[in-house]
């Protein structure tokens, strides 16, 4: 087990950050932002084509571009206390040129293109660049290179020793194309296959070799006479009659399919373990329609590569005219069904949402529900306009909550709601479990059937030798479909359930199940059917929901395991027969007497509530820990107002009163039968409270979340928190704190053991992060002071960031100085280049520190060592040196102001710190305002210089160009 995830302090809470599309200057602010967004994390995408400028030389440090600073970023990420999830590729996909591969590979080798059938290059479907062939040769040695040197750069930084806790390795393997002319993939494996002859010619042989172990065997099962693997030919088509051998060549190829995928990913997780990453390593799997589920791609083949599988997730709400519905089924297959299979195949990393966008907070929050433990928001930043040299679009992410100049979309504010719960619950909530008594089983339907066709639903008949017509469903589909039908009838009894591959499974963790349910059809792998038949003569309830008992195993061979040995002990229920039932033969299937009483319930049909245990809980027996979590989920069209049931940690029966809005989710911490934390959502606010109290909000979205040393309240707008708790709130001090980082005294009324806190969103002192509601007795020691720290530590790296921009400034002036000629304005008198300007601009010189920043002249992109000399010179008026010689000494006395705010931005070991962290703010004020007002002057002189002529436009422009973006530096302190 990894020790970062072992250690938890908190559940993950990561934000998606491009950060080449962005200017370098303004990092440090965009990561303020994502720290105030309540995220811990950062996932941040290496992007190959942009780091390897060209074949074989590399740039990972800012050399040719300071957006290319990769490092520098993960450093920075480090300062302000954020960890980091590095995605190496090779595809990242996120609509950069060529999905992230070098476009100069692209161009110079069309012999690693993956291909269609007909010969035609797959193509990203934003850029229209042709995609590769993931396993070929060539391309798997570039692709090694690639990791080897981000390696090289990366691995000191790796946890513990840096911020470097996970890697995602390519992005969405599975997720494939539409063939040429369709809009959607295919269900024919054949259009799942890369063709390029490496795969057709090297890869499709050596798989037929492993699988028939003998030419013989393979003429048998296909009627033919070839003489060795390498003479059987990749179909281009699926074949037609006789039925048996078409079933069998079907189904080898898409065999084959799920193969090729599971290769490609297994040999790219490779390429990191042997670059020398220990951290995790996870795949992302591509957003999934539920009626699909179980086709290609084999889940289980890629959990056998890689167990650690997030997936990535759309919207589950769709909007008709104006109206705003529930996609049911798409929110049981994406929030449960989904969530807790890949829950099941690493069960010591965190079940992970790797992206989705904050727009989609429903989607988001309800997986929460499903059993969630991590989640990506994705995009966090939007870029307007994409640069050209990296993106597709005109502009990306528009659905981001931080806008392009740095302003907060409503969904910064639902998702910092629940980032802040999150945070709250700390170490207690990321190790908490669910109590589950019921699992579903899954197998993986490989018999991919696109075109396959019978009229009878039999596989039995597919099998015999006869010529079948066209039908457009097999069995394998509707046991596919009927997993999704089973889990949508759990959720609506609200019984809680896990997702088993019965395949992976070990036998034991089976057995820990009371009830069973498995969904069939005549063919199931060999492995399956001996687990099934071990489980049921254990004494578990199997029920088995199919036509007809398994016959086949994975390979068409037949296996009788489980119709011939099974006993009376099993149920086999059709699919209609399952379907056909009422919520009372449901209730009746799904808890038995010995499953026992749900551990949590509403008397709602449309809410769904689940229910965690901190570590050491169990319903229904006695525990070291009191603590639980819930989440509900209203689906409904109007909001809940009513009791949830659930059973604590030492068996007994509790209830809480909540108020939820439509298409809103709930979260409430429980701590011997108190609210201690809230997120509250609906139109008109949402409550939660038991007999000891509890929290409301009166309008829109808020969150109440207690940590050690106090209380947080945020919320998306304005409105009014009202606290209760029986031992009331005597001694409690309110503090708000704004988005500029300054701390406010803040009006809060005490009724009795209610607590009244008026929450302005915005008004004329600023934009509010959030209330802190603290106890001036004890010392700041839990969340609050972790934040109020980190602040700090953000706002030191924008000083850092502030100086850097400074030097960059510095260097244009001292370029400038060594080539600049005076030339006369009109009607004056031709002067030398000022003593004035030559002093200030070595003092700038010395204080920053530039040799590393001579990386552009004015004409073009000369090289850093081109000797200053030979440059060609530029020419200014005498007003234009008397004004550069000012801006040099507003420079130098930048640098020293900054690095005296920088070395103030800590905060010490105070009784409280309340006042030493203010102090620190309003001493940082004080610092940068005169900073950036004389230099917000002398930017408005210099342009005026521009536009008059009397300075060489290129060189002045480089000068405006690093004026500008220290002010804005400057300006996100503010």
């Amino acid at each position: 087990m990894d020790p970062y995830f072992s250690d938890q302090v908190a559940p993950l809470r990561a934000v998606q950050v491009e950060f080449y599309r962005l200017p370098r200057h303004r990092w440090a602010s965009v990561l303020t932002r994502v720290h105030q967004m309540g995220a811990d994390t950062v996932s941040a995408g290496l992007y190959w084509g942009w780091h390897e400028v060209e074949d074989g030389r590399f740039d990972l440090t800012g050399v040719t571009d300071g957006r290319r600073d990769a490092v520098g970023f993960v450093a920075l990420c480090a300062r302000m206390g954020l960890r980091v999830i590095l995605r190496p590729g090779p595809f990242i996909g996120t609509q950069v040129l060529g999905g992230g591969v070098p476009s100069w590979l692209l161009h110079r080798r069309p012999e690693l293109y993956a291909l269609h059938v007909d010969g035609t290059p797959w193509r990203c479907p934003d850029s229209g660049a042709p995609r590769c062939s993931y396993t070929h040769p060539l391309y798997v040695e570039y692709v090694r290179r690639w990791y080897a040197r981000t390696a090289e750069a990366f691995l000191s930084a790796q946890w513990p020793a840096g911020p470097i806790i996970a890697l995602q390795v390519d992005h969405e393997i599975s997720s494939g194309e539409a063939p040429p002319g369709e809009r959607t993939p295919s269900l024919n494996p054949l259009d799942m296959i890369d063709h390029n002859p490496h795969v057709t010619r090297t890869l499709w042989p050596v798989w037929l070799r492993k699988r028939y172990q003998s030419i013989a065997a393979l003429n048998s099962a296909y009627g033919t006479s070839h003489a060795t693997f390498s003479d059987v030919p990749l179909p281009g088509e699926l074949p037609g009659s006789p039925a048996a051998r078409r079933v069998r060549v079907c189904l080898d190829v898409s065999q084959f399919a799920d193969w090729c995928l599971a290769y490609a990913l297994q040999t790219y997780t490779k390429l990191l373990r042997t670059a020398g990453w220990p951290v995790p390593v996870f795949h992302d799997l591509a957003p999934s329609r539920w009626m699909r589920v179980g086709q290609l791609p084999s889940i289980s083949a890629l959990a056998e590569v890689c167990p650690w599988l997030g997936h990535n997730l759309s919207a589950h709400l769709q909007r008709d005219g104006h109206e705003v519905a529930l996609d049911f089924a798409q929110y049981v297959h994406d929030a449960h069904w989904r969530t807790k299979l890949l829950a099941s195949y690493a069960p010591h990393q965190p079940s992970l949402l790797s992206q989705v966008s904050a727009a989609h907070s429903f989607a988001l929050q309800a997986t929460y529900a499903g059993g969630l433990e991590a989640a990506v928001v994705s995009p966090g930043v939007q870029a307007d306009p994409d640069p050209p040299d990296v993106g597709t679009s005109i502009r990306w992410g528009t659905g981001a909550p931080i806008r392009p100049n740095g302003f907060l979309r409503p969904c910064f504010w639902h998702t910092k709601a629940l980032f802040t719960y999150l945070a709250a619950g700390g170490a207690e909530l990321a190790k908490s479990r669910t109590e589950a008594r019921v699992a579903l089983g899954h197998v993986h339907p490989t018999f991919c059937v696109g075109g396959l066709g019978s009229d009878t639903n039999s596989l039995h008949e597919l099998t015999q030798e006869s010529s079948e017509g066209p039908r457009r469903e097999t069995e394998a589909a509707a046991s596919r479909l009927a997993s999704q039908h089973v889990a949508q009838q759990l959720v609506r009894l609200q019984v809680p359930f896990d997702v088993l591959d019965l395949v992976r499974a070990p036998h034991d963790q089976l057995a820990g199940y009371p009830l069973l349910l498995v969904p069939i059809e005549e063919r199931m792998p060999r492995q399956a059917q001996h687990k099934l038949l071990a489980y049921a003569q254990g004494g578990g309830d199997l029920v088995l929901i199919g036509q007809r008992w398994p016959v086949y195993d994975e390979w068409l061979e037949p296996c009788r395991v489980l119709a011939d040995e099974v006993g009376d002990g099993v149920r086999l229920l059709s699919v209609e027969a399952v379907q056909a039932l009422d919520p009372a033969g449901w209730q009746d299937l799904c808890i038995p007497a010995d499953v026992g009483e749900r551990p949590v319930w509403t008397d709602a049909s449309q809410v769904d509530v689940s229910i965690r245990y901190a570590t050491g809980s169990s319903g229904g027996g006695a525990s070291a820990a009191s603590t639980v979590f819930l989440i509900a989920v209203n689906r409904g069209p109007e909001t809940f107002e009513g009791t949830v049931h659930y059973v604590d940690a030492g068996g007994r029966r509790r209830e809480v009163a909540m108020s939820l809005g439509s298409l809103r989710v709930g979260f409430a911490t429980l701590r011997d039968d108190q609210v201690v934390s809230a997120v509250l959502q609906g139109r008109r606010g949402g409550s939660t409270s038991t007999a000891r109290g509890g929290f409301s909000f009166d309008r829109g979205s808020g969150v109440v979340a207690t940590s050690e040393d106090g209380l947080v309240l945020s919320a998306a707008g304005p409105g009014t928190f009202r606290l209760e708790r029986d031992r009331g709130w005597e001694g409690i001090v309110a503090y708000r704190l704004l988005l500029d980082g300054r701390l406010l005294p803040h009006p809060a009324q005490t009724e009795g053991t209610s607590l009244v806190v008026d929450y302005p969103a915005q008004d004329p002192l600023g934009i509010t992060d959030s209330i802190l509601l603290l106890d001036p007795a004890y010392p700041l020691q839990g969340e609050a002071r972790r934040y109020l720290l980190t602040l700090l530590a953000c706002r030191r790296a924008v000083l850092a960031e502030a100086a850097a921009a400074t030097e960059q400034l510095a260097a244009a002036l001292r370029d400038l100085e060594m080539r600049a000629r005076v030339v006369p304005s009109e009607g004056a008198p031709r002067a030398p280049l000022g003593d004035a300007l030559s002093k200030a601009i070595r003092s700038v010189d010395r204080a920053a520190r530039y040799a590393r920043d001579l990386r552009q002249v004015v004409e073009g992109q000369a090289e850093a060592q081109d000797e200053p000399s030979r440059r060609s010179q530029v020419w200014m008026t005498q007003d234009v040196r008397a004004h550069l010689t000012s801006l040099g000494q507003a420079v130098g006395q930048a640098l020293i102001a900054l690095a005296n705010a920088a070395e103030r931005c800590t905060l010490p070991g105070e009784p409280h710190g309340i006042d030493a962290y203010q102090s620190r703010v309003d001493e940082l004020a004080s610092a940068i305002m005169p900073i950036r007002q004389c230099l917000q002057v002398e930017l408005a002189r210099l342009r005026g210089n521009l536009q008059a002529g009397d300075i060489e436009p290129q060189a002045g422009a480089l000068v405006e160009g690093s004026l500008a973006d220290l002010l804005g530096t400057l300006l996100d302190l503010e």
